[in-house]
C-alpha cells in the first residue's frame, strides 16, 4: 500500500477542486473568481512545500 503524505493529499485536493471550478465555469459561465482563488492557493501552496524540500535537501547534504 502506499503511503500518501499530506502534502501529496493536499495538492490532489486542490487540484479537483480547481478541476471541478473549470467544468462549473464551462457549464454555468460563472466562477471565475473562484478559480482564480484555488489557482492562486494551488500556486502558494505547492512553492511552499517545493522550498520546504528544497531545505530539507540542503539540511542532509553532506557538504557543509
Amino acid at each position: 500500500m502506499h503511503k500518501w503524505s499530506v502534502d501529496k493529499i493536499i495538492a490532489i485536493g486542490l487540484i479537483a477542486a480547481l478541476l471541478i471550478s473549470i467544468l462549473t465555469f464551462v457549464w454555468t459561465g460563472k466562477g471565475t473568481e473562484l478559480q482564480n482563488t484555488i489557482a492562486g492557493g494551488l500556486v502558494g501552496y505547492l512553492s511552499r512545500t517545493l522550498q520546504d524540500f528544497a531545505g530539507d535537501k540542503k539540511e542532509d547534504s553532506p557538504c557543509k
